[in-house]
């Protein structure tokens, strides 16, 4: 609530006269909220408001070394609110639909600045990861915006695809994520007709293991022979 007041005073200069007329030439559907209450109700409301604002506690001693605390409060009638100016303040909801998955995004806006009341794109669709901080990537098989967690490679085409709709299988030792059954088919027949290096190499961090393995295995063979 306090961003969005800001929003408006720090761009009360830039206000213009509403014309809807020129909004539904843009915007698929325009709804004009009308207020909610009367000028002399508002007019009340920032009395109260300001009271509230100016309300303070001081502390103080006094001749009898004693230390008060007092409340001092403006009364209703030290207060006076000359005039009231409406304005209404764009509420803009837009939708963005990718495959199977649609996504909102909702802004306050006033002039070039706005105030985001709900970011579905900056989120990914798997977890609670979200914030503009983070990084997301787009799942061209689905649809989903997933954050690193939850995006991983197509072994067949080398693109992005997450994990809600990969088809997957192990290949040496090691997960492979494919965007459907065909390009899975597709991938066995071609590991099939790996030789045995290749197909190793599907599992870089076995492969690695196992050439260390073997030269510590050379090592202990030489060191028992005498040889070193």
């Amino acid at each position: 609530a306090d961003e969005v007041a800001t929003l408006v005073t720090e761009n009360f200069h830039a206000t213009f006269p509403l014309d809807t007329g020129q909004f539904t030439e843009v915007f698929d559907d325009v709804d004009e909220r009308r207020f909610g209450q009367t000028q002399t109700e508002y007019k009340e409301w920032a009395v109260d408001r300001l009271q509230d604002y100016h309300t303070t506690t001081v502390t103080y001693t006094g001749d009898n070394n004693v230390t008060y605390n007092k409340t001092c409060e403006p009364n209703l009638s030290d207060i006076s609110v000359q005039s009231i100016e409406p304005v209404y303040l764009p509420e803009v909801r837009q939708t963005t639909d990718l495959g199977e998955y649609t996504y909102p995004y909702e802004y306050y806006a006033a002039g070039p600045s706005r105030v985001t009341e709900e970011d579905g794109i900056h989120r990914c669709v798997h977890c609670e990861t979200s914030g503009v901080d983070e990084t997301y990537t787009y799942c061209p098989n689905c649809g989903a915006i997933a954050c690193d967690t939850h995006i991983k490679t197509e072994r067949l085409e080398g693109e992005p695809v997450c994990t809600g709709c990969a088809v997957t299988e192990r290949f040496a030792l090691k997960t492979k994520y494919f965007y459907d059954e065909e390009n899975l088919d597709a991938f066995r027949k071609e590991y099939a007709e790996m030789p045995i290096h290749e197909k190793a190499m599907e599992n870089k961090l076995l492969a690695g293991g196992s050439v260390v393995a073997t030269l510590l295995f050379v090592l202990s063979v030489l060191v028992i022979g005498g040889i070193i």
